[in-house]
């Protein structure tokens, strides 16, 4: 729970660093948000009162864990689900066979 926690929240930054090179990348071509392509892949819903907007864009929020880290949790999360549904199939499977 902690560490879906914590991924929404540096999920929740990336978009609006996103936000913020959007709209220095209007007046400034030369930027380019391509930095962050994986972002889309994580989703969860916004906690209400908080944008963008609302936070100061002159506070430097440091992230909790970098785009790679958090690929990485993720695919950690999956195979340990995926690890236990097998155990689950397999325990079933062997009940239903004997």
């Amino acid at each position: 729970e902690q560490i879906l926690y914590n991924i929404k929240q540096e999920y929740k930054r990336m978009q609006k660093r996103r936000h913020l090179e959007n709209s220095f990348q209007q007046t400034d071509p030369c930027c380019s948000t391509d930095a962050q392509p994986h972002a889309f892949l994580l989703t969860g819903p916004a906690l209400p009162g908080t944008s963008s907007a609302a936070s100061s864009p002159l506070k430097k929020e440091q992230p909790l864990f970098t785009l790679r880290q958090v690929g990485m949790i993720c695919e950690r999360l999956l195979k340990e689900r995926e690890e236990k549904i097998r155990e689950e199939y397999e325990e079933i499977l062997t009940t239903k066979l004997a």
